[in-house]
């Protein structure tokens, strides 16, 4: 884990320094994939994604299907939502299924010109299945930059903390009667959240987005590719992740269409 957390920050040093040596900025319209919702863009229309996620795991697979968005307050200010079905299924048998947690988001432009610059926050509305992994408030900050080069290429970038909430679980015995009793505790551990991406324009319609994220306390990291393909006023978005901790998928299929309303 240490010597890929450094292999990283090398990828987001070099990442970070070709941004002084960009000169010319421009917002975009098309979004990550894994930090759709940590990125550095302010929206100036409404805009909706559904989609599914479909990822193998060592001993289990797992399929999202959702929606998320947001919502121009002004020209400064976005707030974006997310929710999915979740199913999971295990090898052997057994499967579980539910919905996510609501999540809520938010970022402001700090910075706009020639480097876009972006803070903002997020929290989890426990309103999810325990059974999928939900019902916990998490919540978090971050900051996202963006920047475009002369050669089609815009290069983003992203620093952030999250706060997660744990829940365990200890059983009392009543040695007269033999009934159980449950008791739940919860606890918070940090994880610091890095990722690098490229956006490269390869016509006026089809865009390749490329990301390697890492999550610390949750052991993930991973790099994935993925294009963008405007087509009926919107967009169409695919792609693949390739799981390189414990804590990530093995494989990731992404598949949605975006539109901006």
């Amino acid at each position: 884990m240490k010597s890929r957390t450094i292999a990283f920050a090398v990828v987001a040093l070099m990442l970070l320094s070709g941004l002084a040596v960009a000169q010319k900025a421009q917002t975009s319209d098309i979004h990550l994939f894994q930090n759709f919702f940590k990125d550095a863009v302010i929206t100036q229309a409404p805009y909706g994604e559904a989609g599914l996620n479909y990822g193998s795991y060592d001993g289990a697979s797992s399929l999202a299907i959702g929606v998320q968005g947001g919502y121009p307050v002004n020209p400064k200010l976005e707030v974006g939502v997310g929710l999915n079905f979740l199913s999971w299924s295990y090898d052997g048998g057994g499967s579980e299924s539910g919905i996510s947690d609501l999540l809520v988001s938010g970022r402001y432009l700090l910075k706009p010109g020639p480097t876009q610059m972006t803070a903002g926050a997020y929290l989890t509305l426990p309103i999810g299945g325990e059974e999928v992994g939900q019902g916990t408030l998490d919540f978090g900050m971050f900051g996202a930059t963006r920047h475009k080069l002369d050669n089609k290429m815009i290069i983003t970038g992203t620093v952030g903390i999250d706060f997660l909430e744990y829940k365990t679980y200890s059983y009392d015995i009543d040695y007269t009667t033999g009934e159980f009793t449950e008791k739940e505790k919860s606890k918070r551990e940090t994880s610091i959240v890095l990722g690098g991406g490229l956006i490269y324009a390869v016509d006026k319609a089809l865009n390749i987005v490329g990301e390697l994220v890492l999550k610390t306390e949750v052991d993930y990291m991973m790099l994935s590719g993925a294009v963008d393909y405007t087509m009926g006023g919107g967009h169409l978005r695919g792609g693949l992740g390739l799981g390189l901790d414990d804590g990530a998928p093995d494989l990731l299929i992404m598949g949605s269409y975006l539109m901006h309303f």
